[in-house]
């Protein structure tokens, strides 16, 4: 500092550091402001969706249809996986986007492989197979009608016509079963990500509803139970419950869901009934290559048990614990699961 008469004033030096201070002031300044509307815009912004899809052209190379199919982009798997490996997203299920089916003659087949050519003999096939599959199911009457179940049966269908290989086709009957049950319980929002917990949170649900007195929650809750029920593969509790709704005064709405989701079961355990023929062939002749050999038994096992063959199932998962070569994650599941059906 120096003085002029009485009056303290700045010396050059000081003046320097003020205006520093003042432009560093200010800058801090602007860079909260920046935070502030970056926290409020990703506190506005909309959710990113779970599954995402896109639009593709594709050619039917069985009848030289041209259209707009929508395919998979990503997905995710936050909502959990079951015991047969099927993989939950947290908003739209991605499954029904990894088929395509031709809008006119309804051939189906996984989008990587959709355009490619068909040898003239097995085109003439397809279209009686085809034809025959529309005519009994008569209620589907356009590709865009067809549930995710019925878009990947139709993938096996055409897939036995083209190639009847034991392990492809008992995937793609695996994932029509997938694909039903995500079909009816896409919005359930239940927690069940872990197949070792499931049966705890049925019973904690069961033992809330016994608390309930508000008839229409105890409906609301029952067929949460069923829908649970039968994520889980518990298939006696899922009937049990299914035999309450059918004793409750429901409404017409009710009395239509009801029929809707037995009539998705039914489908889901004819898949499962598919898909384990299929494994079971490919097992039979040596067609699963030996590093998946467990892994197609470990499948078999477990869509016994969810057509409700407990009995069976223990054996068979018994039968892939004394394997060769079995995944630590298999071999846990397989010992839980035979501890929770022999204790049942």
């Amino acid at each position: 500092m120096r003085y002029c008469g009485k009056y303290q004033v700045p010396s050059p030096r000081f003046r320097t550091w003020n205006v520093e201070f003042g432009r560093c002031l200010e800058f801090g300044i602007r860079s909260l402001e920046f935070v502030f509307v970056f926290v409020a815009c990703l506190l506005c912004a909309p959710p990113v969706p779970a599954t995402t899809v896109s639009p593709k052209e594709f050619t039917c190379p069985l009848d030289g249809t041209k259209f707009t199919g929508r395919v998979l982009v990503s997905t995710d798997k936050l909502g959990g996986m079951d015991s047969d490996f099927c993989s939950w997203p947290k908003g739209t299920p991605g499954l029904p986007y990894e088929v395509q089916v031709c809008p006119k003659c309804f051939y189906a087949s996984r989008n990587e492989f959709f355009n490619d050519a068909l040898p003239e003999a097995v085109k003439k096939s397809l279209e009686t197979v085809l034809k025959k599959w529309r005519q009994d199911h008569a209620e589907a009457k356009t590709a865009d009608e067809l549930s995710g179940g019925q878009r990947w049966e139709l993938a096996a269908v055409s897939g036995i016509v083209k190639n009847d290989h034991p392990p492809l086709m008992g995937n793609l009957w695996l994932r029509a079963a997938w694909a039903a049950r995500q079909a009816v319980m896409s919005d359930l929002h239940l927690a069940l990500g872990d197949p070792m917990s499931s049966f705890e949170q049925l019973d904690a649900m069961e033992a809330d509803l016994k608390e309930e007195k508000d008839p229409q929650k105890i409906i609301e809750e029952t067929f949460r139970l069923v829908l649970g029920s039968q994520r889980a593969g518990d298939v006696k509790r899922r009937d049990a419950h299914l035999k309450k709704l059918e004793e409750m005064k429901l409404s017409q709405d009710e009395t239509s869901r009801l029929a809707a989701l037995k009539k998705a079961f039914a489908a889901e355990a004819l898949y499962q009934e598919r898909a384990i023929a299929s494994f079971n062939v490919a097992l039979e002749k040596g067609l699963a290559n030996p590093e998946e050999r467990h892994v197609y038994l470990y499948l078999v096992a477990d869509m016994t048990r969810r057509l409700g063959k407990n009995a069976e199932a223990v054996t068979l998962y018994k039968k892939v614990i004394g394997s060769e070569q079995v995944r630590p994650d298999i071999r846990k599941m397989c010992e839980f699961l035979i501890n929770w059906l022999q204790g049942d």
